[in-house]
This record gives C-alpha cells, structure tokens and sequence, in this order.
C-alpha cells in the first residue's frame, strides 16, 4: 500500500470513529433545555436564550431495533434527507410503500403544518416554532392519506422556519417523530367497535338547578336539562384502536433514521427576522 492510499485509509477510519462518537453521544444525552422561543415587547424580539425544559418533552417509544423491525414488517421504507441551500436548510421525509397492500397515515400528522422532527444538539432541543394543522375530522377515512402498494409519498419544509437554531457552529441530531400508520383492516375494526358503542350507550340526563329557583316549582322548571352519552370517548376510541400506542395488530409506530448535520446558526437565515417588521 502506498503512502497515499495509507492516508486516505487512517483518515476514513478517523472519520468513522468521530462519526461513531457523535451517534453515541448524541443517543446518551438527556435532553435538559431548549431554546427557541423569544419574547416580543411590542417593538422587537427579546434576545434568544436557553431555558430549563418544559414539560412537553416528545421522547421515542420505541427503539431502533423495534423501528426497524416494524418498518421490515409493513414493507415500507421511511427516509430523512437534508439538505442546506444558500441560507435555508431542507428536510424532506420520503415514505415508500414497497409492499402489496395500502398502509394510511394520518393527514394531521403528514403535514407541514405540524411538529415533524426532532432536532437536537447536546442536551438542547429545539422548540417546534411553525403552524398548526387546521384540524377539521373526526379521524374517519377520509383524514387519512392512503399510500398505495409502489407508492411514494413526500413532505419537504424548510427548517429553519420552523425551527431556531443556536449561534456558531454544532452538531445536530434530526429524526421524524414516531408516525402511526395503520392498515385497511384497522378501519374495518374500528367501524364495528364504533357501532357496538353506539348501540350500548346509554344516555342520561344530569339536572342542573337552575340559581333562585323556588322548590315549589316542578323538577322540570327547575332543571337546566344536560343530556349526555354515557361511554367511551373518542379518545378512549382512538386509543383503544392503536391511533395513540399503536397497541394493536394493525396499527404501528415508525419514525425515519437518524441524521446528523453540521449548521453554522449564524449562517442560515431566522424566522424571527422575517418578521421582525410585522
């Protein structure tokens, strides 16, 4: 081996090494902070900083084993691709049907208007900053996105208007949050359990006494009548068919790989200063 082939290796493997220490770091870390969020005093945006995480922290439920395992059962693939472009950063998540059968994802969750990653750098999470999706159904059919067999669907938005990123230059961790995915037989399933339901409801009258109401008066003039349905919500619903734990033989929780990238904050353009003139 010559002396520069024997240097192209040793600085391949150097390069394996470091990226096999940030894939590590990056999995051990506890998230403590985010950063994100800026104040608006009326004139101009609060100064950025990082603050104690809230409450509202999005983990993954499941691990890669078990992602990978699913998405080898379902026959799909579910790709993260990023790519920096002047002074913007571009993600786009590729979901590829390769099976025979249609799998569905639920149209609130595939959107652009919606939290679809999460993004990481040391122990800091970048707070989701973009819109919300307008949801209008009531998870029937028709919210869901059908992806036939051979069928690629894609979401592309551009991250950094919906994501800040800190000054200088770091090291982030970006994957998709976990996305549900069902099968055709999960709407034939909940259709029969939403009708068994509603054939055993049973509704009942909650009597609200109407305030400076003389006893005297019959019951019916003194109730403020609420009638209600006494069963399962449509929470209760949603879970018990898999929409939130995927808890069920045709529902299932996937997420895309994990991509690590090198952004320099100061370089790629804010959300906050395109609308510093509103």
């Amino acid at each position: 081996m010559d002396g520069s082939n024997c240097f192209l290796s040793i600085k391949t493997f150097v390069f394996c090494i470091f990226v096999s220490f940030q894939t590590t770091a990056n999995d051990l870390n506890i998230m403590k902070y985010e950063y994100g969020k800026r104040g608006w005093d009326g004139t101009k945006y609060e100064k950025a900083s990082i603050y104690p995480l809230s409450d509202k922290y999005f983990r993954h439920s499941t691990s890669d084993i078990e992602n990978i395992n699913t998405k080898k059962i379902l026959n799909v693939s579910l790709e993260l691709l990023l790519n920096k472009k002047q002074k913007i950063i571009l993600s786009t998540i590729r979901l590829t049907n390769h099976g025979d059968k249609s799998i569905f994802i639920p149209e609130i969750s595939f959107s652009a208007l919606n939290m679809n990653l999460l993004i990481t750098t040391d122990d800091i999470m970048l707070v989701y900053l973009g819109g919300k999706f307008d949801y209008r159904g009531n998870f029937e059919r028709t919210d869901w996105i059908e992806v036939l067999p051979g069928e690629m669907i894609s979401l592309t938005q551009v991250l950094n208007d919906n994501y800040e990123f800190l000054p200088g230059k770091r090291f982030y961790s970006i994957s998709s949050l976990e996305y549900t995915v069902v099968d055709a037989k999960w709407f034939t399933d909940k259709h029969i359990f939403n009708s068994l339901i509603s054939i055993n409801t049973s509704r009942i009258n909650d009597c609200h006494i109407k305030k400076g109401t003389p006893y005297v008066l019959k019951k019916r003039w003194m109730c403020t009548l609420d009638i209600k349905n006494k069963g399962m919500s449509l929470v209760d619903l949603l879970e018990k068919f898999g929409f939130h734990n995927a808890i069920d033989d045709n529902a299932f929780k996937i997420r895309t790989n994990q991509v690590f990238i090198e952004i320099d904050g100061n370089e790629v353009s804010s959300l906050y200063e395109k609308n510093k003139h509103r």
